[in-house]
């Protein structure tokens, strides 16, 4: 992964490593990280990756030009 595309990822975060959090929205809606440490792993041990960059998580939720959104989570 390049080195850009790493700092501009989402990952699924792990409430418990992620131990700055305040954690006031994170059992309802906030479910992502852009910190690598706090991500939740893989069965091999790879960080989860829900988007790759913050563009992919904008264009997925932001309104189509027919209106509609679209959630790729």
């Amino acid at each position: 992964m390049k080195e850009h595309q790493k700092e501009s990822a989402l990952y699924l975060c792990d409430p418990s490593k992620n131990v700055t959090c305040q954690k006031s929205v994170c059992q309802s809606q906030c479910v992502l990280t852009t910190k690598v440490e706090y991500a939740k792993a893989d069965a091999d041990g790879s960080p989860i990756i829900v988007y790759k960059n913050r563009m992919e998580a904008l264009s997925s939720i932001l309104p189509k030009e027919n209106g509609t959104a679209s959630h790729g989570v």
